[in-house]
């Protein structure tokens, strides 16, 4: 496949993309040599060496999803590598019936900016008069005008010179009425033409700047999340800064894996010109550190796949040590570097080492193995992390170069930190709303203490107990049995309708973050007038059963009338009707044990909850409802159950 160099231009997109269609593109599709716009495709013009598929898949991407719904227009300027002629040859890429094709072409390529040299100010041109316009004859020879005196002259006519500016005459010359020519002001200097060894240097300064004050855009900084392969800037960076951390006084030239590119196309003279050579040679440092990225045949279907290795450079010892997290060897590129140390004025070839501990098991963590490789040994640390500890050292990367990142790529990624954060965090759940809820109730201290002596107990401490006894059930029970408050019958029976039983009961407390459908059980309190008592307040305890199709009403007063709960059944069959069950729930009404007082019903019924809920067999009667009120006021203050007799 021929290398390119990509300089300029762009495609122009009729008709348009809408906005949603290039966010969608963007979704699915990375941009990396080319910026996507509703109406263009234009090149990112970042004069590096590419394949020209790599090149060129951005465009071919839209010419093969929008085939005949999209054209492109437009054409692309850059270096193509001519390998009849072994040499970049100027080339012009453009798209014709939607096929992308390419010509060789004859191309100037200057620097922008305004000329140099003094502005000239050009004659004002005058208008010819009418009378000295030649008639001329339909005929082939000219007939002149007899007015003209020269009209028999063979000398072409010469152009009537237009005259000069007006100048400020300055009476003290002598010379203002010389007859000698004006002198002519010079001309600017010609714009300098690049060459392709500019376009080189020109890349290879950029990576310079760019590891002196690293830069990372978002799309860098997320190819350190895991099971992503790392990008170079990534690489290079960590190296980077890590260098800026030693506290020794080694000497140590950190490159990039273009210094490699360079090597392997025998452009010794090139590097010894770079800043770090130059006027110094090699033997000026200990070591020259950089890594190295290179394609290779993945197994046996030849898939082409990338992979980084780190080279050391031990001027001093004459070793060559390679890093390497898949344990290969590479005589090739050892040979290479050893010519190129032969020409730099090493007396002989340096030998290799191969480190391959600790080894990737992936497939996509190699940039991170040769990055930690890189620091540590900058750093004077042990090579003794594993691949279990590749998680946690791509967190530590991204501590690490965070504040490298530019401002438009900080904005972008605390917008996806929020987004994450929202999404990681974890969903409400109705155990959720039951703490805060009977914290809430129990923060006031007279909803515990109507449980001494023979006091009505409020409906909000009933609430409140089977909320923690509903915190004490296991997991699993949880997930099957729901559990409301007071409030939930209220709400349905007021509606007489199932539609508006539904929307008067999704914010109950039971039913928020929770599908009623999943639940098996569905415990209700709620309260009605009583016989016994004569007013508002009789406690009274409703279980729907799902798994059986029933309705379950606890009742401790000795009344044994249906007629008591119609109103309240018949919401409660409206709201299992509105959450799309179609089942008919019959109805058992229970009222074992029995109370013989007026005030004790709530006792009875987180009493009854109690031992529904753990399946405590024991029997209690109105003997007992004296030591258990203690027990309920000690477990509501101190938010434990206790099971002890």
């Amino acid at each position: 496949m021929p290398k390119v160099i990509l300089f300029k231009g762009n495609f122009k997109i009729n008709p348009p993309f809408r906005e949603q269609q290039v966010r969608d593109i963007k979704d699915n599709h990375r941009f990396d040599e080319f910026n996507l716009t509703r109406n263009s495709l234009e090149c990112k013009c970042m004069l590096k060496e590419l394949t020209e598929d790599d090149a060129f898949g951005d465009v071919r991407y839209i010419i093969d999803t929008y085939n005949g719904r999209n054209r492109l227009r437009g054409e692309v300027l850059g270096l193509l590598f001519n390998q009849t002629e072994n040499k970049y040859t100027y080339c012009r890429w453009f798209v014709k019936n939607n096929t992308l094709s390419r010509e060789f072409t004859d191309c100037n390529i200057t620097k922008k900016g305004k000329p140099r040299g003094p502005r000239i100010q050009r004659p004002r041109q005058l208008q010819r008069d009418s009378s000295e316009v030649v008639s001329i004859e339909p005929s082939s020879k000219k007939k002149l005008s007899m007015e003209s005196k020269d009209i028999f002259s063979n000398a072409p006519e010469k152009k009537r010179p237009s005259p000069p500016p007006k100048k400020k005459l300055n009476m003290e010359s002598k010379d203002i009425f010389s007859n000698a020519p004006e002198k002519k002001r010079p001309s600017p200097p010609p714009q300098k033409k690049l060459s392709f060894q500019h376009f080189v240097n020109a890349s290879e300064a950029a990576q310079k700047r760019d590891l002196e004050r690293p830069s990372l855009d978002d799309k860098d900084f997320n190819s350190l999340n895991e099971n992503n392969y790392v990008s170079d800037a990534i690489v290079y960076a960590y190296i980077k800064i890590n260098n800026k951390k030693r506290n020794d006084n080694r000497k140590i030239a950190v490159e990039t894996n273009f210094f490699m590119e360079c090597i392997e196309n025998n452009l010794y003279g090139d590097i010894l010109e770079w800043d770090d050579f130059k006027n110094k040679g090699l033997k000026y440092y200990d070591y020259i550190i950089f890594p190295i990225n290179f394609e290779y045949n993945n197994g046996k279907n030849k898939n082409k796949g990338q992979h980084w290795i780190l080279c050391i450079i031990d001027i001093k010892k004459n070793t060559i040590t390679i890093y390497d997290s898949e344990g290969r060897k590479y005589d090739k590129k050892v040979k290479q570097i050893n010519g190129f140390l032969v020409h730099s004025g090493a007396k002989k070839e340096f030998t290799v080492n191969y480190i391959s501990k600790p080894r990737q098991p992936s497939g996509v963590d190699c940039g991170v193995f040769v990055a930690e490789y890189a620091k540590r040994w900058l750093l004077n640390e042990p090579i003794d992390f594993t691949f279990n500890d590749i998680p946690q050292i791509r967190i530590d990367m991204k501590n690490a170069l965070r504040p490298y990142l530019t401002d438009k790529a900080r904005k972008l990624l605390m917008q996806q930190v929020q987004q994450t954060e929202q999404a990681q965090q974890p969903k409400k759940t109705p155990i959720d709303y039951h703490k805060k809820e009977m914290e809430k109730i129990l923060k006031n201290q007279e909803n515990i203490d109507c449980l001494d002596g023979n006091t009505n107990v409020y409906n909000k401490t009933i609430f409140a107990y089977l909320s923690l006894l509903y915190q004490n059930i296991s997991p699993k029970e949880k997930e099957t049995i729901g559990l409301t408050d007071d409030t939930f019958m209220y709400y349905i029976t007021k509606s007489n309708t199932d539609a508006g039983v539904k929307i008067a009961s999704r914010n109950c407390i039971g039913l928020q973050g929770h599908d009623y459908k999943e639940y098996k059980y569905f415990i209700i309190p709620f309260s009605i007038n009583s016989t016994i008592s004569g007013n508002d307040g009789h406690a009274i305890l409703a279980i729907i059963d799902n798994s059986k199709h029933r309705i379950l009403i606890y009742d401790s007063d000795n009344m044994k009338k249906i007629n008591r709960y119609v109103n309240e059944v018949d919401a409660m069959r409206r709201f299992i009707k509105a959450q799309g069950i179609n089942e008919n729930y019959s109805l058992a009404i229970i009222n074992e044990p029995q109370q013989r007082t007026e005030h004790d019903c709530g006792v009875f019924v987180m009493e009854f909850a109690r031992n529904m809920l753990f399946n405590i067999k024991d029997k209690f009667s109105q003997n007992d409802i004296k030591n258990i009120r203690k027990r309920i006021k000690q477990e509501l203050t101190s938010r434990t159950l206790s099971f002890n007799k």
